[in-house]
């Protein structure tokens, strides 16, 4: 038996070497990736072009000139309206209190996502695609709730692309836990390991994004939902 076992293998890996292997499906997926930042965009469009290196039929929708030139996706350039929500004059006036200055920043971050919703370009997309033409939207998340509903209009599954560590409105999106009693919150400033009374803030700091940033997302971002 030992005389033939190495020539069986060698027969074994010549056919397996030869016989034709499991079919890859391209996928077509939509990037839609509204933020006025250019630092967000650097990170959808990596993700999106990943996709696209990997062999799959990537169409990228997004503000501002193409931050990868020399990727494989298509690209359809949406021109940046308005002022960034960061400049908003209600945000950088440090005399008005954190909540008031929070709300005005929830406020035009949804306004810029509205305006990107009618832009021309987004408009005439929807009119020439359907349901059906995407496989996946990925879907560049920048407390734009509202656009979640482009999934809806593919009737495609979406994955949400987020810049930084997961905040309560992602990890509801995605049905993730968040874990407070042992993973810092964005909010917190806390890092790992944390002690008895770090994780007590902890806690606090996510019941306020939970009960009051949340709160006033919903109420922002239900004006669009009309």
């Amino acid at each position: 038996m030992s005389n033939w076992l190495p020539a069986a293998l060698i027969a074994l890996s010549c056919v397996l070497s030869v016989h034709p292997t499991a079919r890859v499906e391209t996928a077509r997926i939509l990037g839609f990736f509204a933020s006025p930042s250019k630092s967000h965009i650097i990170v959808h469009c990596s993700v999106a072009d990943a996709l696209a290196q990997a062999g799959h039929d990537v169409t990228v929708i997004a503000s501002g000139p193409n931050v990868r030139q020399q990727a494989k996706y298509k690209y359809i350039e949406l021109e940046i309206m308005g002022d960034h929500p960061l400049m908003s004059s209600d945000i950088v006036d440090k005399r008005q209190p954190f909540w008031r200055r929070f709300g005005s920043f929830l406020a035009a971050i949804n306004r810029n996502a509205n305006e990107t919703q009618h832009n021309p370009r987004v408009q005439q997309f929807l009119r020439q695609h359907h349901a059906g033409d995407f496989d996946l939207l990925l879907f560049g998340y920048f407390m734009n709730d509202f656009q979640l509903g482009l999934a809806a209009h593919f009737r495609c599954p979406i994955v949400v692309s987020f810049m930084i560590q997961p905040i309560y409105a992602v990890n509801k999106f995605v049905g993730n836990p968040s874990e407070t009693a042992y993973v810092p919150g964005i909010f917190g400033y806390l890092v790992q390991p944390m002690k008895f009374l770090e994780r007590v803030k902890n806690m606090i700091v996510a019941m306020i994004e939970e009960i009051v940033i949340q709160t006033m997302q919903d109420y922002q971002g239900s004006k669009y939902y009309k």
